[in-house]
């Protein structure tokens, strides 16, 4: 009999499974009335409503950080080309975040990017 292989998860996949855990987490311990067959939070928010609310809300702050991030690569490189300002507008949270603590001492676009 072959014995299961088991692989180690990538860091996207850690990731996933933690967002999971935390939305299940979330439901768990926030879910507490109904009303009109609407779940709705403890706060009596319906439940769509908040997670749409925190959807919009994340998504602009991720612009917000784009927008810092691209003005900060700009003033201290120059012009970018389309390609990297590409890769910097489609790049998620994480990404953004480390990019912005490495641009305070890398000395390139390719230093700070890789």
């Amino acid at each position: 009999q072959k014995q299961p292989t088991h692989r180690r998860l990538g860091k996207a996949e850690r990731a996933q499974q933690g967002r999971l855990k935390l939305h299940h987490l979330f439901l768990n311990r926030s879910l507490l009335r109904f009303g009109n067959d609407e779940p709705r939070l403890r706060s009596g928010e319906p439940l769509m409503e908040t997670f749409i609310d925190r959807y919009i809300a994340q998504r602009s702050e991720q612009r917000g950080e784009t927008k810092m991030l691209l003005r900060q690569i700009e003033r201290k490189f120059g012009a970018l080309s389309q390609p990297v300002r590409d890769r910097i507008t489609q790049a998620d949270s994480e990404t953004l975040l480390e990019w912005s603590e490495r641009i305070l001492e890398a000395q390139s676009l390719d230093q700070l990017l890789h």
